[in-house]
């Protein structure tokens, strides 16, 4: 179903499951660097969806994971190029932590000072992934391969796009891709569909009348490979080799 605010829902109704489950995800990510609102074209700095979700998921108000252990909940959240995701896991009251995931994911609580703590905090994992043989590998693979695709970015940037990050960049890219039209809840537990329906509907939304459509901007990619061989040494114990190849 759909909200009055525009939230896609989708419930997969499981009467006797012990665990539930649900998702809130936003379909912005890392491919997303260029989005075009009425004609006007918005840049967005690499790594940008990333260092939104970090700041998301360690709201400014509450502790976010201590929020969802005290319900008994598991949570997380991820990146990929196409999205970002929001999690949690249940073995209890299923509206419990349904309630806390909706308010810190459709709430925008950042300021400048909790912007500057966590670059370094970004940085370190990016220099800790680059030092993962398996990780460089898929990088310098995709590097490899294409010439302008956004699979050449590592999905949480680089170290001088994330210190360059600044919190109106971080307002920019919530306001268009984190309102209730943009966001599709997934949910699979036992509670009654007609209760949690209730219950998501009630919910104080995240929406307005006169929100833009947002279009992410093609990146026209050649049909060729960029480098046909590409070698990388460095000290690790067992070589790797990746094949890839375009049709």
């Amino acid at each position: 179903f759909v909200t009055d605010s525009g939230l896609n829902v989708y419930y997969l109704h499981r009467p006797g499951f012990k665990k539930s489950t649900a998702v809130l995800a936003s379909p912005f990510g890392a491919l997303h660097l260029e989005q075009e609102i009425d004609g006007e074209v918005i840049k967005h700095p690499q790594g940008l969806a990333h260092f939104l979700e970090h700041k998301l998921f360690e709201d400014d108000e509450e502790d976010v994971f201590h929020a969802f252990t005290e319900v008994g909940a598991s949570a997380n959240a991820f990146t990929s190029y196409d999205q970002t995701m929001y999690y949690f896991n249940q073995n209890n009251d299923l509206l419990d932590a349904l309630d806390i995931l909706l308010r810190f994911v459709r709430r925008f609580d950042i300021d400048e000072k909790s912007v500057e703590k966590e670059k370094p905090i970004i940085v370190e994992e990016i220099k800790m992934y680059e030092q993962m043989p398996d990780m460089k590998l898929l990088a310098e693979t995709y590097q490899a391969v294409f010439h302008e695709f956004p699979f050449i970015y590592d999905i949480a940037g680089t170290s001088e796009s994330v210190n360059n990050t600044s919190l109106k960049d971080l307002q920019t890219a919530y306001s268009l891709n984190y309102h209730d039209q943009r966001l599709v809840l997934v949910v699979i537990g036992n509670e009654e569909p007609s209760t949690l329906k209730d219950f998501i509907n009630q919910h104080p939304q995240n929406s307005s009348n006169d929100l833009p459509k947002v279009k992410n901007k093609t990146v026209v990619e050649p049909l060729t490979v960029n480098k046909t061989y590409h070698g990388v040494y460095e000290s690790i114990e067992t070589e790797k080799m990746s094949y890839s190849f375009t049709f």
